[in-house]
C-alpha cells in the first residue's frame, strides 16, 4: 500500500542534473515509513545521463521509485509536475524540486498529522542554503508559524502560510483533496511552487501544522535573475 507519493521532476527547465535527482529520491528511499514511493518524470528532452541515472534508480527499487515519461508537449517544470500529480497513486502527495531532502521521518510526521487531525493538507518546516559552504538555515519566520503544532480550520486562521514563503515546500496533500479540487501548478509560470501552495490552502479548507522539520537542501535564491519572476508570481499570489 503506498501511503505517500513524493514526485520528483526531472529534466525539465532549472531542475538540477544527477546529483540532485538522486538526493531527492534517496530521500524518500530513506523514510522511516516505508509506505512511501519516488514519482519520478521525466521530460521527453531530459539529459541521456539524467534519464539513465533514473532508469537505474527504478530498477534498483522497482517497488519504491517509479518512473513516468512525460509527453513531448509537457515541457516546463509546472507541466511535469502536474504529470506527476496525475500519476500519484498514494494517499497523499507532495512535490520535491530536485536537490530538495525529505528529513528521515519527514512522511511519518505528516501522516500522522493528516490522519489525526483530518486535514487535507499537511505543513511542516523547511530549510535552505545560507550561503556557498552549504550551511543550513531556517527562515526566521517559521519559528512563530510552526511554534506548535496544531490543525486550522481555514487558512486564515495563520495568513503567514500565504503572505510568506510557508507554502513552496515542505507540504502535503491528501491526493483524493487535491484532486476534488482541482489543484494544478501554473504551467507557464516560473516559480510556480510560490503560487500553488497558497491556491491549495485556500482550497481544501482544514490545515494541520507541524513542528517538525520535513524538506532539507533547498537552494538559496538567485535575486538577480529571479527577481522579475519572483514579483510576477507574488502578484498573483496577491
Amino acid at each position: 500500500m503506498i501511503d505517500f507519493s513524493c514526485v520528483v521532476t526531472g529534466g525539465g527547465e532549472g531542475t538540477g542534473g544527477v546529483t540532485a535527482l538522486r538526493a531527492s529520491v534517496a530521500s524518500v528511499l530513506g523514510q522511516s515509513l516505508r509506505g512511501a514511493e519516488a514519482v519520478v518524470v521525466l521530460a521527453s528532452a531530459a539529459d541521456p545521463v539524467v534519464r539513465a541515472a533514473a532508469r537505474t534508480l527504478a530498477d534498483r527499487n522497482p517497488d519504491r521509485v517509479r518512473l513516468v515519461d512525460a509527453d513531448p508537449a509537457v515541457r516546463t517544470t509546472g507541466a511535469l509536475r502536474n504529470a506527476g500529480l496525475d500519476a500519484a497513486t498514494g494517499r497523499y502527495v507532495l512535490v520535491l524540486t530536485p536537490g530538495e531532502r525529505l528529513h528521515p521521518h519527514a512522511c511519518r510526521n505528516l501522516w500522522q498529522a493528516g490522519e489525526t487531525s483530518r486535514a487535507d493538507l499537511i505543513a511542516g518546516r523547511w530549510s535552505r542554503a545560507a550561503d556557498e559552504s552549504g550551511k543550513e538555515r531556517e527562515p526566521s519566520w517559521q519559528g512563530e508559524l510552526y511554534a506548535r503544532s496544531r490543525t486550522l480550520n481555514h487558512f486564515t486562521e495563520a495568513p503567514e502560510l500565504v503572505v510568506r514563503d510557508a507554502l513552496v515546500t515542505g507540504f502535503c496533500l491528501r491526493r483524493e483533496a487535491a484532486r476534488r479540487h482541482g489543484l494544478r501548478y501554473e504551467g507557464d509560470l516560473a516559480h510556480g511552487e510560490i503560487l500553488f501552495g497558497p491556491l491549495a490552502a485556500a482550497a481544501v479548507g482544514r490545515i494541520a501544522l507541524v513542528r517538525r522539520l520535513i524538506v532539507t537542501g533547498r537552494a538559496a535564491p538567485d535575486r538577480a535573475r529571479d527577481l522579475a519572476a519572483v514579483v510576477q508570481v507574488h502578484h498573483r499570489v496577491a
